[in-house]
């Protein structure tokens, strides 16, 4: 073998090594793409769940909202309500008491008059008696006038003038009398009337004090009960701010972590595709010769291995196994695998030995499980 053979048999050999690494490096890029378009969805999967999440979160919040916005509501209406009835309740009363005072005053009133009229009846009875006493007394002296005169006129216009005199003085003391029993009776009437009006007046102010006392009551209990609804309402704002508050967290968190996913892909990816770099640099830098030389014509003595022959029978689309690029199904097809049933029939350990050093990377365990659940595989 001379050394123009020999270096063309080392120029193939470097160039079927060269294509294999190639392939080999197509078959990582294909399987990154393939793992980066799979993170990607699963990321993308991820954040619309957590969207769907939130969105359902949020919508349930904004549902309990409604809800405590609704008892609120029905909660001021049945308060105001209430609110209406008591005052309704408390105005019947007072009307009730303000009656029954009314009906207490004009019995007063009555009884009042009534004894008023009594005592008017027993005055003028009395009078009346006084007056016939003094007719009888007036016929009595006129009896005795017409005896005087009978018996003596001197003598009797003497004892008629002392009668007469003392006749005047009976009458004016009776004329005091009256005057002063009719003063005394003004002034009790007088007394009476201002008692009365002294009771109407405590009366008035109590009552005035009853109502003033019950509207206060009912305002403090008013405000009262509007201060625990707007601790109630605070109360729940603070619970919803820091649900949300809490929830916006956690989605910032996961936000993180994808993010975090993601700068780690890219520093995965920047490393490989650094590495392959280097690796390209140092086969170019190993091998001088050009990238596609000029093939010259090799002696019938040594001939080029030819490639081994297809297999007749059925094959399928392999590359439609995520992980499985074009030249990884080549690699399958010169180790005897054409269909899906082959590999899935195939051994891991086995097919890692037949691929070689680009299986290591190669996740042949998917390829079978995949391959198994294709249409018509059992």
């Amino acid at each position: 073998m001379t050394l123009s053979d020999t270096m063309r048999q080392l120029t193939q050999q470097l160039l079927a090594d060269t294509d294999e690494r190639r392939a080999s490096v197509d078959d990582i890029r294909a399987h990154t793409a393939q793992e980066l378009a799979g993170h990607r969805a699963d990321r993308q999967a991820m954040a619309q769940q957590q969207s769907q999440m939130l969105a359902e979160h949020v919508s349930g919040l904004q549902r309990n909202l409604a809800d405590l916005r609704r008892q609120t509501a029905a909660f001021m209406q049945e308060l105001d309500t209430a609110h209406q009835a008591m005052t309704e309740q408390q105005r019947q009363d007072l009307e009730q008491h303000a009656d029954g005072l009314r009906h207490e005053v004009a019995m007063f009133v009555r009884d009042l008059a009534t004894s008023h009229q009594a005592m008017a009846q027993q005055q003028q009875q009395s009078l009346a008696e006084h007056a016939g006493d003094l007719r009888h007394r007036v016929a009595s002296l006129r009896r005795d006038l017409s005896a005087a005169q009978r018996a003596g006129a001197a003598a009797q216009r003497q004892g008629l003038d002392s009668y007469t005199h003392e006749l005047r003085r009976t009458v004016a003391g009776l004329g005091d009398e009256t005057v002063e029993f009719l003063k005394a009776l003004d002034a009790a009437h007088q007394t009476m009337s201002a008692d009365l009006q002294k009771d109407l007046r405590g009366h008035v102010a109590a009552l005035r004090h009853e109502v003033a006392m019950f509207v206060q009551e009912l305002d403090d209990a008013h405000q009262t009960l509007a201060r625990e609804q707007r601790q109630q309402l605070h109360a729940g704002q603070t619970q919803l701010a820091s649900a949300v508050a809490t929830l916006r967290h956690q989605f910032q968190a996961e936000l993180g972590e994808v993010r975090s996913d993601q700068g780690q892909a890219r520093r995965v990816w920047t490393s490989a595709a650094r590495l392959m770099g280097q690796r390209r640099s140092r086969q170019a830098a190993a091998s001088p010769m050009p990238e596609t030389p000029v093939e010259m014509p090799l002696p019938p003595s040594v001939a080029q291995p030819a490639a081994p022959p297809a297999e007749e029978g059925p094959h399928d689309d392999l590359t439609a196994i995520r992980g499985i690029g074009p030249a990884m199904m080549q690699r399958l097809n010169h180790a005897g695998i054409h269909t899906f049933a082959q590999l899935a029939s195939s051994n891991p350990d086995e097919l890692r030995r037949m691929l070689g050093d680009v299986s290591r990377l190669a996740r042949v365990e998917e390829w079978i499980a995949q391959a198994a659940a294709q249409p018509g595989q059992i």
